[in-house]
């Protein structure tokens, strides 16, 4: 039985998204070395989910190619 890995873009794009709000309320907070650090995580979950999207592009190439 072939076991297949998935990688959901969803989980990331939220992620991302929770992050990038983290990162405005630090800078309203006046705190940047908190935003700074938290939009460097948001910036890692995008990449995260652009990479599970190629996945499934790649994915589907595949399949048409068959």
């Amino acid at each position: 039985m072939k076991i297949e890995e998935i990688v959901d873009y969803a989980m990331p794009a939220m992620l991302a998204e929770k992050a990038l709000k983290e990162t405005h309320q630090f800078m309203l907070a006046k705190q940047p070395m908190k935003a700074m650090e938290v939009g460097i995580m948001a910036i890692k979950y995008v990449h995260d989910m652009l990479d599970a999207i190629e996945e499934n592009m790649l994915d589907a190439i595949e399949e048409k190619q068959k």
